[in-house]
């Protein structure tokens, strides 16, 4: 029997290990930098493997801050948790990201996958 993971609980300690101002889908009103934004999107993989029984967990991260060189120490810790994490599978894509309330602030993208037992 595996044990079902909490993706979202599991996310959360990785990024919070990164950077403790850390928030799930939405930065609280009049935010302080640094700061990490992420969330996740879980759908069933069909066709991964015979009768199933796995998630694909889509995780986007966002950092922002106002010193470009201090986002990308913090983006480089949040990469190695989360390549340490035995339900990693692989990094989708990463960049430059906007925070458009603010101009100054620089940000910085990660997309990464997931894959965990259904059952």
């Amino acid at each position: 029997m595996t044990l079902v993971v909490n993706i979202r609980q599991r996310l959360q300690e990785i990024v919070s290990a990164a950077l403790l101002n850390s928030h799930y889908k939405n930065l609280p009103d009049n935010p302080e930098f640094p700061a990490l934004i992420w969330e996740v999107e879980t759908a069933p993989e069909e066709q991964w493997s015979m009768g199933g029984g796995y998630d694909r967990h889509t995780v986007n991260i966002i950092v922002l801050d106002y010193d470009a060189d201090a986002f990308q120490a913090i983006i480089a810790s949040v990469r190695a948790a989360i390549e340490a994490d035995p339900y990693f599978q692989y990094e989708d894509s990463s960049g430059d990201s906007e925070y458009e309330p603010n101009p100054l602030v620089y940000g910085q993208y990660l997309i990464a996958n997931f894959r965990t037992p259904r059952y």
